[in-house]
């Protein structure tokens, strides 16, 4: 679309945002394809997922150790602590069976006025084979529909501070993200980059894998996000992020692992051809 680069043009002339009376138009404009874009959603019954819908009730931080269990998100606020440890919300036993078949489970809430979300879905592939995908942030891009670019601009193989550009209806949003890898949790926490200007006022989260003890090529993924506007921002924008872009989060990571695993055993059966 025209949108994006022209909001960028307009930003780099003036020094500044656009005035209010383009903001207007262009909003209004935004809001439009919103609704169109909500209208096409799939509904419960069609499409690939069936998405359960709860209440956010967390549970004791996933570590080493044990500690009470919060009865609510906001009483467990921040989700992520320092040590990489993140807390997890209670899962019904109907949750469990939907889980177990593969289908998706999603649960929405509100923490200090920012929209939380976490969605969670069994992937018949390895935790491994999900990380690779995770930490490819220079291939997001391919993966990602939404996402328009990325630069890695530091690096260490636990820190990965990348430069995102993300497109959400019209508009063009770009953050600096600073990712922290702990593998022998199974944990990629993030938040933003205190030392360059965002799009978002604030936007942290996590993805957990958490690997099946019983069958090693299939895994549980859990995904979680927070976010907080800019003034300019649209309010609907909040929602969209924390909450509408859950399935998505989740299915391409599905859609691109399992992609992964069939190449392989594609490549596998070859060999084994040429074998004899």
């Amino acid at each position: 679309t025209l949108i994006p680069p022209f909001l960028s043009l307009l930003h780099d002339f003036a020094g500044s945002r656009p005035s209010m009376e383009i903001v207007s138009i262009v909003l209004n404009v935004v809001l439009l394809v919103f609704v169109v874009q909500l209208k096409a959603l799939p509904q419960n019954g069609s499409g690939h997922n069936t998405v359960t819908k709860v209440q956010l009730a967390a549970s004791p931080p996933l570590s080493g150790g044990k500690s009470s269990a919060a009865t609510s998100l906001g009483e467990a606020f921040p989700a992520v602590n320092s040590h990489g440890e993140i807390i997890l919300p209670h899962l019904s036993t109907s949750e469990d069976a939907t889980l177990v078949l593969g289908k998706l489970v999603v649960q929405k809430g509100e923490v200090n006025g920012s929209k939380r979300g976490l969605a969670a879905q069994r992937i018949n592939v390895s935790a491994a084979t999900v990380w690779e995908n995770l930490l490819a942030f220079d291939r997001w891009p391919k993966m990602i529909g939404d996402c328009t670019s990325t630069r890695v601009y530091y690096s260490d193989g636990k820190v990965f501070k990348v430069e995102v550009v993300v497109s959400v209806a019209l508009l063009r949003i770009r953050t600096f993200v600073v990712h922290t890898y702990h593998a022998e949790k199974g944990v990629m926490t993030w938040n933003l980059d205190p030392n360059f200007d965002s799009d978002l006022a604030s936007n942290s989260g996590f993805w957990h894998v958490r690997e099946d003890t019983d069958d090693p090529n299939s895994c549980t993924v859990f995904y979680s996000v927070a976010v907080g506007l800019q003034k300019w921002a649209p309010r609907w924008l909040n929602s969209f992020i924390a909450v509408q872009g859950l399935p998505k989060a989740v299915s391409w990571v599905k859609r691109e692992s399992e992609k992964k695993l069939a190449r392989r055993t594609q490549s596998t059966g070859n060999l084994c051809s040429l074998g004899g």
